[in-house]
């Protein structure tokens, strides 16, 4: 926040301004589809067979978005058709049934989609995505900054997940 006295960040991001970070909850990065994408093309049984059919990927501010994160550690290359930060769009392409997406997304938002999103490999690709909260630090120790940080966490945990399908 170099104008401000709080922000909120989804991923790791270096302010300018002297701040100290608070984790608030983290998302996973995972792939996500439709229940009819999948009913249709298959669950894909590996990572590389899956990866032609991501359309879209999240652009985090790591600018990592042309890779799947394996659980083991290692990463797979993949061209999707879209990158973007704008994860309403990744979700509703998702919904529709239009391919795979990699995104963090969480599963339990109460949006009204055209189909909810389901997990596709999760045991095999993901990652973890935090979501700070970067206060200033002059006044990271004022009551008001600290009930908001408090009360952005609590929602935000609500938010988070339901269990994978």
């Amino acid at each position: 926040p170099d104008k401000a006295d709080i922000a909120m960040c989804l991923g790791e991001q270096r302010p300018r301004a002297p701040c100290i970070a608070q984790p608030l909850v983290t998302l996973k990065q995972r792939l996500l589809a439709a229940p009819s994408y999948v009913e249709k093309h298959g669950p894909f049984e590996s990572v590389d067979a899956a990866r032609a059919h991501v359309i879209g990927c999240w652009r985090g501010p790591d600018g990592d978005q042309g890779a799947l994160h394996l659980k083991d550690g290692g990463r797979l290359a993949f061209s999707p058709r879209t990158i973007t930060s704008d994860e309403s769009y990744l979700r509703a392409m998702g919904s529709l049934g239009r391919g795979r997406i990699y995104a963090p997304l969480p599963l339990n938002d109460g949006l009204h989609l055209a189909e909810p999103l389901v997990p596709v490999l999760d045991d095999q690709v993901g990652r973890p995505v935090p979501i700070l909260m970067y206060t200033l630090e002059a006044s990271s120790k004022l009551p008001i900054v600290k009930f908001v940080v408090d009360m952005s966490r609590q929602v935000l945990e609500e938010y988070d997940d339901a269990p994978s399908a």
